[in-house]
């Protein structure tokens, strides 16, 4: 959450900076609304997908042999080789989650620095 927070903190105030500077003061309210509604419908559509490719890459894991579902811990004095399964399972789902949000970070670096104008120095 730390980690999350300072992200955040370095990545939203500039952004949205970035996008009330290249449009008119009176444009600024709607430009505020428009980063807005996609800042929270990005957000929206990154839980759902990921929630559903977590729950997918555990249930390819071996998550079914645990007799749960992704969020569903084993039962107390489970067989320890079920337990190790989940935690494989669980694992391997957070793994594939995390790589892929790694891959949608670098591409919108790579998408941000292409379509943004840059400046040179001195100006």
């Amino acid at each position: 959450m730390t980690l999350m927070g300072l992200d955040m903190g370095l990545l939203v105030s500039p952004l949205s900076a970035a996008v009330m500077t290249r449009v008119p003061d009176s444009q600024t309210g709607v430009a505020s609304a428009i980063n807005n509604t996609v800042a929270r419908m990005s957000g929206l559509f990154a839980v759902a997908s990921l929630g559903a490719v977590i729950s997918l890459a555990f249930v390819h894991s071996a998550g079914l042999a645990t007799g749960t579902t992704f969020g569903q811990v084993p039962a107390a004095g489970a067989d320890p080789a079920i337990v190790a399964a989940w935690r494989t399972a669980s694992n391997f789902a957070f793994s594939a989650v995390a790589w892929i949000a790694a891959a949608m970070c670098a591409a919108a670096a790579v998408v941000s620095w292409i379509s943004l104008e840059h400046a040179t120095a001195g100006e």
